[in-house]
């Protein structure tokens, strides 16, 4: 919103000026210059302190009057960013933990940069720069694209109410990778030597984006947590790729011991500081996994360790069929069950801080080194592709390829 004054009778011989004001707005949903103007003043002094009132009274009132006609500062298309996308989040239907992500995005990222800039005035280039300040301030390739992903869906939907006429958000603006850029591919024969002895090394694609234990860090971490209360839960974690709310999202009847099957159906989470159960996202998230002899040994030997728990603790445990439990029956806090049951054992046995999803890299990347086939490995991951699965690990398998070469040249 801006405005300007200007002289109607300006270029008008033997008139008296009239000096008008003029608010602009951008552009309605039809993509039509959309102003109101005043005219009447008699010196440009007048007009420039009437512009500046009717400026404020737009920032600080809803209806107004300019001129002669009746304004609205909330109607559609005149309202901020940080409006609409208030009004945009109220009306998602999503799952809890989903929309309390777009809050963050929404209230942390991109309110504070561009909320105060009213809609139908939102240009791409407001939304350049927005990107631009997030890679200053060094946040994460997958942060800034999280950014652009839940701005564009949510300009999309101002589009199709008919808010706006176009979305500047468009999918070209999506935060890339940095890259070099090739500026010469083509050399002389004088010119090739020299380049080569500057250029950087040719890479294998072994440069590692995901975290995995090596097989002598996962023998010592194997090591560290045998005996412990919840050794059977980081197994499957570990063996199995189990997400962190899954394995304490698990209960007694999700396990087939006489079929050797485990069931995901459900996960824990932490949501607005609550602890919520919360149903797969994906059918292929809904998953049965195989369990081997290994798996059905240590669940076995847990289901046993909770059932003294259960008779130590008869008059105050709350069974509520949960594999993995607090001392008296009841959901894990995600969170504490990290800090306090895995953690430590890391620290003990001395190996790098690996997350708790680190294990689910390194259940993934085992199998894979073992030959398990990519689309297994996708079913037992959940994964909605077996695309998705190559392209989160398929450069974190070192040898594989000379592996796969070896058996081609020897058949």
């Amino acid at each position: 919103m801006r405005g300007f004054v200007f002289n109607r009778n300006k270029n008008k011989k033997g008139k008296k000026p009239n000096w008008c004001y003029v608010v602009e707005f951008g552009y309605t949903a039809e993509g039509k210059r959309d102003r109101l103007w005043k005219g009447g003043f008699a010196t440009k002094q007048e007009a420039e302190a009437a512009l500046a009132q009717a400026l404020e009274q737009l920032r600080t009132e809803t209806n107004i009057t300019l001129g002669n006609k009746p304004f609205r500062k909330n109607r559609p298309g005149r309202q901020s960013v940080a409006d609409y996308l208030r009004s945009w989040l109220a009306e998602k239907e999503v799952r809890n933990t989903t929309l309390f992500n777009y809050r963050w995005i929404v209230n942390y990222h991109v309110i504070p940069a561009v909320g105060n800039i009213l809609l139908c005035n939102l240009t791409t280039e407001h939304i350049r720069e927005l990107y631009k300040q997030k890679k200053q301030q060094e946040y994460s390739l997958d942060t800034r694209q999280r950014i652009h992903g839940i701005l564009r869906s949510a300009l999309e939907d101002a589009v199709k109410k008919g808010l706006i006429a176009r979305n500047p958000c468009h999918k070209e603006l999506c935060p890339k990778p940095d890259n070099k850029p090739v500026s010469r591919t083509a050399y002389s024969v004088e010119e090739i030597d020299l380049v080569e002895e500057n250029a950087e090394g040719i890479t294998d694609g072994d440069d590692e984006k995901v975290r995995v234990m090596t097989d002598e860090e996962l023998s010592i971490f194997l090591e560290a947590i045998s005996g412990t209360r919840f050794y059977a839960a980081h197994l499957l974690a570990v063996r199995r790729g189990l997400r962190r709310g899954e394995v304490l999202g698990l209960k007694w009847r999700d396990i087939d011991f006489q079929r050797k099957k485990l069931y995901i159906r459900r996960s824990l989470i932490v949501c607005e500081g609550k602890l919520q159960f919360h149903l797969p996202k994906t059918e292929r998230s809904r998953r049965a996994i195989h369990l081997s002899d290994e798996l059905v040994r240590a669940l076995k030997n847990h289901l046993k360790k909770q059932n003294e728990e259960k008779m130590r603790r008869r008059d105050t445990y709350k069974d509520y069929g949960l594999v993995f439990a607090t001392i008296d029956g009841r959901p894990y806090d995600p969170n504490r069950f990290v800090s306090r049951h895995y953690k430590p054992y890391l620290k003990r046995a001395g190996l790098p801080n690996f997350r708790y999803h680190d294990l689910r890299h390194t259940a993934a990347t085992m199998m894979l080194k073992s030959g398990v086939d990519i689309k297994v490995v996708s079913q037992v991951l959940g994964h909605y592709s077996e695309a998705f699965t190559l392209r989160v690990y398929g450069h974190v398998l070192p040898g594989m390829q000379e592996i796969a070469l070896a058996r081609y040249d020897n058949v």
